[in-house]
């Protein structure tokens, strides 16, 4: 089978609907948009106090810096307490930078196994293929969940990750999805 190619059985509406890059994008839409006018992303919380309201109070906007290394955010600048430098550290996907410039960073899938910036949070798993699709100039905000609710997000995106691969025939059982 080449790449692009359809597999018997599949309807029409199928693939005339992923030719015009239509379907069903339902679970995009709950999570991205909860409502409100701008996506938001969410967050596993490591920082509190008043630079940390003031990251999720205000909007950022995706830079044409950004890559597959991370998502660089252009908003108000995060002022450090003393210094942005900290000792090394694992650095984890979905992690949030505040190098000294002040402008945040999400760190994605080629970002580096360690750094010794701060980070002030985490986007949760769920969100962060919402935002890996960010295109420079969309305006994202992030907001607080707890770790149960981040668990339960995370969960309800790999059943529904599951039932497209059941469904499009691309899946087997141990098959890890994210």
């Amino acid at each position: 089978m080449v790449i692009g190619d359809w597999r018997k059985g599949e309807s029409d509406a199928i693939r005339n609907n992923a030719a015009r890059g239509q379907g069903d994008d339902s679970f995009f839409r709950r999570q991205g948009h909860n409502g409100h006018s701008q996506p938001y992303q969410r967050l596993h919380c490591s920082a509190r106090g008043f630079q940390f309201q003031a990251f999720y109070s205000n909007s950022y906007t995706v830079t044409p810096r950004s890559n597959r290394m991370g998502i660089s955010l252009n908003g108000p600048d995060l002022r450090h307490r003393e210094s942005a430098d900290i000792l090394s550290d694992a650095v984890p996907l979905g992690g949030i930078q505040v190098p000294s410039g002040g402008q945040p960073i999400v760190l994605m899938a080629e970002r580096q196994p360690t750094g010794g910036y701060t980070r002030i949070a985490t986007v949760i798993t769920a969100d962060l293929p919402l935002l890996a699709q960010a295109a420079p100039g969309n305006t994202v905000r992030f907001r607080q969940v707890g770790m149960e609710d981040a668990q339960k997000a995370y969960f309800e995106a790999r059943s529904l990750l599951a039932g497209l691969s059941l469904a499009a025939g691309f899946w087997h059982q141990g098959m890890k999805l994210f």
